[in-house]
């Protein structure tokens, strides 16, 4: 923690540099439809020859017929992995990244969010996606992170899902709350036939409790008997149901899981903290504040 630093404690809000807008989550309709990656690419299993994972995770939500979604990953070989992981800022700045790391191996979970990035007011967008992983190193090591876009996949996404986002584009630009560059949901006005269920994209601003913003959408929206697909983000740390806590700043959330009834939800999720350790287990219904954003999705069940 640098000097100046304000102390961040797990169930405490924290003050970023910007004002905060009035409304806490910007919200998208649209539908979905879960599809197995192998379901929609026919790849050559053989082919080891490293890929940008963007790139993979990217022609995956396009060939859903979307053109941004959630992708739930599942084991791979990361023949190089570039990334980082929460860290303090400093007194304008409280939750930042740590410095880039270098790594390879397998990855055993996690989750992107597919969309687009525009860099300033007006410029042309390019792919983005942001992904929270953990993964094996070559030594049997148990590492996660904010992986960056030089990072490789060598095979195809076998065991990956895409969650495609009908009618919804998702774009990362610049926050004015956190002054950090965030997703946010975009209505395109594209068709929405290709979904059998609907779905709610909501970029969950800082200091939200994320179980209660789940269920009071869920009640809003009519998405009873569905699912928390997930998304990544951050929250102030971590509290665990068994009483385990998390310091922060920050920790990224890796996967988020629970089925939406509209009362507090069952969260289950595995994280990183900025020790760059793994964590997983049962969140505490209160207490989990969203860090500096969260890319929520939320699927109602299907028709």
């Amino acid at each position: 923690m640098t000097q100046n630093t304000p102390l961040i404690v797990p169930g405490r809000p924290v003050k970023h540099p910007g004002s905060a807008a009035a409304v806490r989550t910007t919200l998208a309709h649209g539908r979905t439809r879960p599809r197995a990656v192998t379901d929609l690419l026919r790849t050559d299993a053989d082919d080891r020859s490293p890929t940008a994972l963007l790139d993979l995770v990217a022609c995956a939500v396009e060939a859903a017929g979307a053109d941004s979604g959630i992708v739930e990953l599942g084991p791979v070989d990361l023949p190089s992995v570039s990334y980082c992981f929460p860290a303090y800022g400093d007194s304008t700045h409280p939750m930042l990244y740590s410095a880039t790391h270098s790594s390879a191996g397998t990855l055993l979970r996690g989750t992107a969010t597919v969309g687009f990035r525009r860099d300033s007011p007006g410029a042309p967008l390019t792919r983005w996606a942001h992904f929270h992983v953990s993964w094996t190193d070559r030594e049997g090591t148990l590492r996660g992170g904010h992986l960056w876009p030089e990072t490789t996949a060598a095979g195809p996404l076998v065991q990956s899902t895409v969650w495609p986002l009908y009618g919804i584009t998702l774009v990362n630009r610049l926050d004015e709350e956190t002054q950090l560059p965030v997703f946010f949901p975009e209505q395109n006005g594209r068709s929405t036939a290709d979904g059998d269920r609907p779905a709610l994209f909501a970029r969950v601003h800082p200091n939200e409790e994320i179980g209660t913003v789940i269920a009071d959408l869920t009640r809003r929206h009519g998405l009873e008997g569905g699912s928390v697909v997930g998304g990544t983000g951050s929250i102030v740390g971590a509290i665990f149901e068994d009483g385990r806590r998390v310091e922060g700043p920050a920790t990224e959330v890796i996967t988020l899981g629970g089925a939406l009834s509209g009362t507090e939800p069952r969260l289950t999720s595995t994280l990183i903290s900025a020790s760059a350790e793994v964590h997983g287990g049962v969140l505490a219904p209160t207490g989990n504040l969203v860090g500096a954003t969260y890319d929520l999705m939320l699927a109602g069940p299907q028709d």
